[in-house]
């Protein structure tokens, strides 16, 4: 097994003016350059690549030279650019949304890009930022380091951490002391899965002592489409935003759609998941229903999946005064409002209207294009303004109230 070589790292420190003094010697004096190396403390091949440098300039651009490697020439960011990559990752961590060694690379590929730096063609290729690159910033940024989160299946069985819940609140409170949020300017947007398939049959009435008892369903497995909702204090809603896991979208999928709904393709057949250029267009769908700018800010509650925190959208948000606020992991079914009283009727609403269709047009399954029309009779009973007003007022968000 070859041994591996260990570098010593005297021999790449390099002295500006003993190198200076060597090239001098080299050139001006004529002492060989093995001579003027040894009598410098510089490495030979290193004085030969410096006096082949000094020789070819012109007298002018002598006084210029620089006798040391300028190694900031191929930095992709500045400090100040990598201080604010620090302070987003650091309080990204406060708000229980720790990136990730591979989250922190794609950050930075997505932060150089929409800069328009100068970066490695790597980086495109992996969409992420290289090893070099990572392990540079970790040298640089000793505030920083990489540790394991407390285990997930510790935060699922005990449910509800009271320690994360106070800092979400906390949080809250702070944004509320700055800006005092008022219902109108207070949303809280979430997705949930719709599905043209029952996952649950209601009970029917049957005879007794019947040991097996079938229901007609649309197909054995369904399509899942991706519904984005977004309500505010105010007791209002946006119209939704559907996510089709398709190549292409087809205006016939909108038919019978609540108001003003926009719908997009996934690209990818069968997957409708969220991903980070959906939201940016669910985003674009926000902002023509929300009026917000830096001197009336809006509020914007959401879960911190990974799709919804690139730099695109942090930047963008940014610059028009939307501040965000994350739920802690695994507390949106006792914080999210979307969660605590609305999606579970719009689904309860919507699986019924699946069965009502289903008698109405026997023999018949249910398509994805008939998935806007059902939510078209589920959407205006679950997105009410009782649930909604509910949705807040039980966690005591709005209303605000950190002592829950």
């Amino acid at each position: 097994m070859p041994r591996k070589r260990k570098s010593d790292p005297s021999l790449y420190a390099l002295d500006e003016e003993n190198m200076k003094a060597a090239v001098m010697a080299h050139l001006k004096d004529g002492m060989p350059m093995r001579s003027a190396a040894t009598l410098h403390a510089v490495q030979k091949s290193t004085l030969s690549r410096y006096c082949k440098a000094y020789s070819a300039l012109a007298d002018e651009e002598k006084v210029a030279f620089r006798f040391t490697p300028r190694y900031d020439v191929k930095k992709v960011f500045s400090s100040e650019m990598e201080d604010s990559l620090e302070s987003y990752i650091l309080l990204s961590s406060r708000m229980n949304y720790g990136l990730t060694k591979k989250r922190t690379k794609k950050l930075a590929w997505e932060f150089a890009k929409a800069n328009t730096l100068k970066y490695p063609k790597s980086w495109d290729d992996n969409e992420a930022a290289g090893e070099d690159w990572y392990k540079g910033f970790m040298e640089r940024h000793t505030r920083i380091s990489l540790r394991r989160p407390e285990s997930t299946s510790l935060h699922r069985n005990l449910g509800f951490s009271r320690a994360a819940v106070d800092t979400f609140y906390k949080h809250l409170e702070e944004l509320q002391s700055k800006f005092h949020f008022p219902a109108d300017r207070t949303y809280n947007m979430d997705e949930t899965g719709l599905s043209n398939v029952q996952q649950k049959c209601p009970k029917v009435l049957c005879p007794k002592g019947v040991k097996q008892l079938g229901a007609t369903t649309s197909q054995e497995r369904g399509k899942l489409v991706t519904m984005v909702g977004t309500i505010n204090a105010m007791r209002s809603f946006i119209p939704p935003y559907l996510i089709f896991g398709r190549t292409r979208f087809v205006e016939r999928l909108l038919d019978g759609a609540p108001p003003g709904t926009k719908a997009v393709a996934s690209g990818k057949p069968g997957n409708a998941w969220m991903t980070t250029e959906l939201f940016l267009g669910y985003f674009e769908h926000f902002k023509r229903y929300v009026r917000c700018s830096p001197e009336q800010q809006v509020l914007l509650l959401m879960d911190n999946h990974d799709s919804h925190m690139s730099y695109s959208f942090i930047s963008a948000a940014k610059e028009m005064g939307l501040q965000i606020l994350t739920f802690p992991p695994h507390t949106s079914n006792r914080l999210q409002p979307l969660d605590v009283t609305v999606y579970s009727p719009l689904k309860t609403y919507f699986y019924q209207a699946i069965e009502n269709w289903l008698r109405n047009h026997p023999g018949r399954p249910v398509t994805e294009y008939e998935i806007s029309e059902l939510l078209g009779v589920a959407f205006p009973k679950a997105f009410n303004p009782t649930n909604i007003m509910s949705g807040f007022s039980k966690p005591e968000i709005h209303p605000f109230n950190p002592n829950v």
